[in-house]
């Protein structure tokens, strides 16, 4: 507002700026919404013909906002409060950002909502077809292994490499090698074993090697790592996956989902009303997405349409 102020050298109440942006931001959820289902109809007039993109790199990545919502504390179920008295009641919602980029291309383009995995992959799956996807291209997802997200994934893009985090399974064997009391250098070779192994495509002899010191000696956490390897066993072979030119990590998402969500949504003190979070992320996502000029074209035809009319 000062900023705004000192520019133009128009005074603007911050009620009426919050209005203004809560406007914009609630048709740039519109505008994704209209541009990403005009997108999906491309996919299937692809047919069979060579993809325009080989392969496909996405990613997805989440974290949690904390939104808030005013009632009275009898709806709140706050005894301890005059049953009349306005309360916050606060939640640390879920928000997913997603990723699509060509392997072979630096042009990424994302999305970011608070929603179910297969909502946000659904969107995704537009982005998608807007860099070039056909029924043909193979899609690559790296992930953290997140409760729930290969299987969505396999779901919205059949066919699609899942692959397991490479640093993300090497902390596992570090935590596993020290709950199993092992120092340096021991700790270090007994990690690197497995994960060499894994580089060969050799995740059976791993997993067989596993389990039989589970049987020997008992460990929650070996257990663990055994259930872990045993649910990514088609998601681990890494030299092959580098061979292919493929990514390991899903550090590429990561450092898209602290610039999309998190820097606007997340700063300190932020309490957000979850009406408003999507249409936000939405204009986070134009942004980043560099539609802005497009999007402010698209508002202004839409605004115009019925005076035409």
């Amino acid at each position: 507002v000062v900023s705004f102020e000192e520019h133009y050298g128009w005074r603007v109440g911050r009620t009426t700026l919050r209005h203004q942006t809560l406007q914009a931001a609630q048709d740039a959820a519109s505008y994704l919404d209209e541009w990403l289902q005009q997108a999906t109809g491309t996919y299937e007039q692809a047919g069979m013909a060579p993809p325009q993109v080989p392969t496909m790199l996405m990613g997805l990545d989440g974290c949690e906002i904390r939104t808030g919502v005013s009632m009275t504390a009898a709806q709140a179920g706050r005894s301890d409060r005059p049953a009349h008295q306005r309360v916050r009641v606060e939640n640390w919602r879920d928000v997913r950002t997603g990723l699509a980029r060509p392997l072979d291309g630096d042009e990424r383009l994302y999305v970011c909502r608070m929603d179910t995995y297969d909502e946000v992959l659904e969107q995704l799956f537009g982005v998608g077809c807007l860099e070039g996807m056909t029924p043909r291209t193979q899609v690559v997802v790296p992930g953290d292994g997140a409760s729930g997200l290969r299987e969505a994934v396999v779901t919205v893009f059949p066919g699609a490499q899942y692959i397991l985090d490479h640093p993300h399974l090497k902390s596992h064997f570090y935590e596993t090698a020290d709950a199993l009391g092992l120092e340096e250098p021991e700790r270090h070779q007994w990690r690197k074993g497995y994960m060499d192994q894994l580089w060969a495509c050799e995740v059976d002899e791993v997993l067989s090697s596993l389990q039989q010191q589970q049987a020997e000696a008992p460990n929650e956490r070996l257990r663990q790592l055994i259930n872990h390897l045993w649910r990514f066993e088609d998601s681990v072979d890494y030299g092959a996956y580098h061979a292919c030119g493929w990514p390991l990590g899903s550090g590429e998402i990561e450092s898209a989902h602290r610039y999309i969500p998190q820097e606007r949504l997340k700063i300190a003190g932020a309490c957000w009303n979850p009406a408003n979070v999507n249409p936000m992320l939405a204009l986070r996502v134009v942004r980043a997405n560099h539609w802005w000029d497009a999007f402010w074209q698209w508002r202004l035809k839409r605004r115009q349409a019925p005076v035409e009319a």
